[in-house]
């Protein structure tokens, strides 16, 4: 079955490794420096739109993003959940082919006129 094949590839293949925040775009800032010009650092995040990386002794501790994107990264996190849930129904066999699908709802609304 294709999707089958399609599930195993998607779950076999390498994870990303994580990158660090302060090699992606953006700007970063030492807390202190955050603190100090909160609503600078705010006015720059609404005009190039980057995330914000906030560091404390060189380690990364907060990322401040736009309402816009936060909502679309957790928009694309639901959305990649769904697709895995997805492939983990095909996977255990619970899914239901074209022509049965066909059946059923023929069944429940009549067939197509």
């Amino acid at each position: 079955m294709r999707w089958r094949v399609a599930a195993k590839c998607v779950q076999s293949a390498p994870m990303r490794t994580r990158t660090p925040l302060a090699n992606q775009p953006g700007e970063t800032v030492a807390r202190a420096d955050f603190t100090a010009d909160i609503p600078g650092v705010l006015k720059r995040l609404h005009e190039n739109g980057q995330a914000v990386v906030v560091t404390e002794n060189g380690e990364e501790t907060m990322v401040v993003l736009t309402p816009a994107e936060f909502h679309a990264l957790r928009y694309r996190n639901e959305f990649v959940s769904a697709v895995f849930a997805g492939l983990d129904d095909i996977e255990e066999g619970h899914v239901t082919d074209d022509d049965e699908f066909g059946r059923e709802l023929d069944a429940e609304f009549g067939p197509l006129q």
